[in-house]
């Protein structure tokens, strides 16, 4: 027997036919309703594991996931052989090796992005939305729930994507004849652990932005432009508002953080990571609301 979730007049979780399976869970919703009606209410740990449930079920969730890590070993051996024939073997002292295996990050990051995005679209592209809703409707808690489980991903990810870069990029600098890097070197550990924060901030911010488009297509779209496009055409802007663009734009002052070394006039690693923080945070308000006052 099938079900669809309700609620009575003293606002009480109901079930009715339609919706559940013969497992009690909703269809393409994570919920296990019987436990959710017992109680009349989805605790934060009932939204959590609903979460869990639709990301980790989801075979498109494993694919972008494996894309980033792919992407990062494919850009870092494009940007380490580039580097080779930049140089030419002549040793660049203000550029530090790891520094240009890690510029094909700018790239990988749009992946994240869209890993977080895509948490909200497809579940208004399927049509599933409304029975979360219904199940968990506090819609504060379905976005906290969101954020934790494809912010984890992201990060665990980013971290993994890191070290491939690292040991790629590595290999391909050392074929070359150019230094390398080792883990002990200062910086270098910090830059790594950084690809996993930035990814997971990276990935809190297409979750925003797919809150606010509702569209897969719209969210890769704005995420391609605010990642790529806007940084790589600062040149072409007045010099004021290049300055502010290479500073202090979320995505450049985030990537500081993978970053080794200082670079003027960027803001130091964590300052910037801060930055992109503060940008995603303010973004993520703007997306709950409109989410409270917005139809499913």
């Amino acid at each position: 027997m099938s079900a669809t979730t309700g609620r009575d007049e003293n606002g009480q979780v109901k079930v009715g036919r339609g919706m559940a399976g013969r497992d009690g869970m909703a269809r393409g919703t994570g919920w296990d309703l019987a436990s959710v009606v017992a109680r009349g209410r989805a605790r934060l740990v009932d939204v959590l594991r609903s979460e869990w449930s639709k990301a980790r079920t989801l075979r498109s969730t494993w694919i972008t996931l494996l894309a980033v890590v792919l992407a990062g070993a494919l850009f870092a051996a494009l940007f380490a052989g580039a580097a080779g024939r930049e140089q030419e073997g002549v040793v660049d002292e203000a550029v530090h090796p790891l520094n240009w295996v890690f510029r094909g990050l700018v790239i990988v990051q749009i992946i994240a992005g869209y890993l977080g995005a895509r948490a909200v679209t497809v579940e208004y592209a399927t049509g599933t939305m409304p029975g979360s809703l219904t199940a968990a409707p506090r819609r504060g808690r379905i976005l906290a729930a969101k954020a934790v489980v494809y912010a984890a991903m992201a990060l665990v990810a980013g971290w993994v994507t890191a070290l491939t870069m690292f040991l790629v990029g590595r290999a391909v600098l050392a074929a070359k004849g150019l230094p390398v890097y080792t883990f002990t070197e200062p910086g270098v550990a910090r830059a790594l652990a950084g690809v996993g924060l930035h990814m997971a901030v990276m990935s809190l911010f297409g979750l925003a932005i797919g809150l606010l488009v509702r569209s897969t297509a719209g969210a890769v779209t704005v995420l391609t432009l605010v990642a790529l496009l806007i940084p790589a055409m600062s040149s072409l802007y007045p010099d004021w508002l290049a300055a502010f663009v290479v500073k202090y734009f979320l995505t450049t002052a985030g990537a500081r953080i993978a970053g080794v070394g200082e670079q003027p006039p960027l803001l130091p690693a964590w300052a910037g990571f801060a930055v992109f923080c503060a940008y995603t945070a303010v973004l993520l308000l703007a997306a709950l609301t409109v989410f409270r006052r917005r139809d499913a």
